[in-house]
C-alpha cells in the first residue's frame, strides 16, 4: 500500500528593519531633559520613540490604537538608551507581510561605570502588544531574540516592575 502525506510548513518568519532616527522620523515635541519623536515603522504600525529623563520607551501605533509598552517601568527602572532601529518580525502573506512581533535594543546604565545591552522583544499579535522577553547580551543573543519572537504569542506578557 501506497501512503501519501501532505506536509503543510508554517509561514517562514523574515527580518525588516527600521530605523529609530533619521528622515523617516518627526519630532512631535521637545522640552529640557526629553523628546517625542514619531517613526514610520511597517506593516501599517509606526512607533513614537520616548525619551525623558535620560530614559527612553516606545509607544505603537495602529489603526488609531495606541499602545505605550512602558519600556521604563516594564524592563527598567534605569537610564537607558534604544538601539538605533528595530527589527519587524514578519511574515508574508497573500495580502501581504504581517509583523509579528518586534526587537529593539536597550543599553541599560547600571551605575556610572557599568551598563549592558539587552534586546527587547514585544509580541504584535495580541489585541494589545506587549513584552515578552529580554534577551541578555551573549553569544547567539540576535538569534534567541530571533526565536523568542518567533514564539511570541505563546509567551506571557511582562507586567510592570515593583517599586
Amino acid at each position: 500500500m501506497l501512503g501519501i502525506s501532505s506536509v503543510f510548513a508554517a509561514p517562514k518568519n523574515q527580518s525588516v528593519y527600521t530605523p529609530l532616527l533619521g528622515k523617516s522620523c518627526l519630532t512631535l515635541s521637545r522640552w529640557h531633559e526629553g523628546a517625542e519623536i514619531e517613526c514610520a515603522g511597517f506593516a501599517g504600525f509606526r512607533v513614537r520613540l520616548e525619551d525623558d529623563d535620560a530614559r527612553q520607551s516606545l509607544t505603537l501605533i495602529k489603526r488609531g490604537q495606541v499602545t505605550p509598552l512602558n519600556l521604563w517601568h516594564v524592563v527598567t527602572r534605569h537610564l537607558s538608551v534604544l538601539g538605533q532601529r528595530i527589527e519587524w518580525r514578519v511574515v508574508k502573506t497573500k495580502k501581504g507581510f504581517v509583523a509579528t512581533a518586534l526587537i529593539v535594543r536597550i543599553k541599560i546604565v547600571l551605575d556610572e561605570r557599568s551598563n549592558r545591552s539587552d534586546l527587547i522583544v514585544v509580541d504584535l499579535q495580541r489585541k494589545k502588544p506587549c513584552v515578552v522577553g529580554v534577551i541578555s547580551k551573549g553569544k547567539h543573543q540576535n538569534q534567541l531574540a530571533r526565536n523568542k519572537a518567533d514564539q511570541a504569542t505563546r509567551l506571557p506578557c511582562f507586567s510592570e516592575l515593583p517599586l
